[in-house]
C-alpha cells in the first residue's frame, strides 16, 4: 500500500489485493487561500478563518518564537489573503486577536518583500501596527498556526483596519 500526493491535491492509492492491482484517483477540492499563487481576497474589517483543512507549505515566519533548537518547527497550518488598499489608505493594522495561537507575516506579493512579522503581540496571537501602504496596491497576509499538528489547528478572525490619508479612523 503507498501512497504519492501531488501539490495540485490529486492523490493516487496503490492497491493491490490478491494478486489485482488498480489504482484509484481521489480529488478534492482546494482550500481557499491555502497556496499564496490563490490567495482569498479580502477587504478591511474582519474575516473568519479555519486552517483546520490547511496545509503547511513549508514557509515559517522569521518572527516565530520558537523553545529548545533554532531548527524546530515554528509555525504550521497556512492560510494566505490578499488585501488592496482603497483610495486614501496609506495605513493599515492587520491582527488575529482573540484568534489562538497564530503568526502573521505581510508581504509586497508571493515572492516579495516582507512588510512586517508579528509573534504573540497581543496573548498569543498576532498583530501588525500601521505597516505602510499604497492605495491599489494589493499586499498579501499569512496567517498560520504556530506549532505543528495537532496543535496547529486554528480557527479565528483576520482583522484589517484601515486609516491614513485624512480618513476618519473611527
Amino acid at each position: 500500500l503507498g501512497y504519492f500526493v501531488r501539490r495540485e491535491l490529486i492523490m493516487r492509492k496503490m492497491c493491490t489485493t490478491l494478486g489485482v492491482s488498480f489504482t484509484l484517483l481521489l480529488a478534492q477540492a482546494a482550500l481557499a487561500g491555502d497556496d499564496c499563487s490563490a490567495p482569498t481576497v479580502v477587504t478591511a474589517g474582519t474575516t473568519p478563518f479555519d486552517n483546520s483543512a490547511a496545509t503547511d507549505d513549508g514557509t515559517d515566519a522569521p518572527c516565530a518564537f520558537t523553545s529548545g533548537t533554532p531548527l524546530a518547527a515554528r509555525d504550521g497550518f497556512d492560510l494566505y489573503f490578499q488585501y488592496t488598499p482603497p483610495s486614501g489608505v496609506t495605513l493599515v493594522t492587520v491582527n488575529t486577536c482573540g484568534s489562538g495561537d497564530t503568526t502573521l507575516q505581510v508581504f509586497t506579493g508571493c515572492s516579495g518583500t516582507s512588510l512586517g512579522c508579528n509573534d504573540d503581540s497581543c496573548g498569543l496571537s498576532s498583530q501588525l501596527t500601521n505597516i505602510p501602504v499604497t492605495a491599489g496596491t494589493p499586499i498579501i497576509i499569512r496567517v498560520a498556526s504556530w506549532g505543528s499538528a495537532p496543535v496547529a489547528i486554528t480557527a479565528g478572525t483576520l482583522t484589517i483596519i484601515e486609516s491614513g490619508g485624512g480618513l476618519n479612523p473611527g
